[in-house]
């Protein structure tokens, strides 16, 4: 995901944008247990953390009111900056079409689409 080229034209400046020597640290501190994939479960289905070590084998939850007979979890990462979710549908269902604004990206883990 990348807002690099909304960003490009917001400041008009590449030197402030790739030259920026600016440390986040009230969102990275080097922490020493930041990436050890540690979380909290909120809702039954809202993983807070801020590393995923191996999203294949995360454990997903059941979601009726999603349809499609699909399990997931939603994912709130990097302090909450990054929001994302992992689906899983059965074989030969259909999951309701729907659109992702700018920046989204699609990642398949498994699976064929066919």
């Amino acid at each position: 995901m990348t807002n690099a080229p909304p960003m490009m034209r917001l400041f008009r400046d590449n030197n402030f944008i790739f030259n920026n020597d600016h440390m986040f640290t009230s969102r990275y501190a080097g922490e020493e247990d930041y990436f050890s994939g540690k979380g909290k479960l909120f809702n039954r289905r809202i993983w807070e953390s801020n590393f995923i070590a191996n999203a294949p084998d995360m454990l997903l939850y059941g979601w009726k009111e999603r349809g499609a007979g699909g399990i997931n979890a939603m994912l709130e990462i990097a302090d909450n900056n990054t929001k994302s979710h992992i689906s899983e549908f059965p074989i030969g269902t259909y999951k309701k079409a729907h659109r992702h604004g700018p920046g989204a990206h699609l990642v398949l883990l498994s699976g064929t689409g066919g």
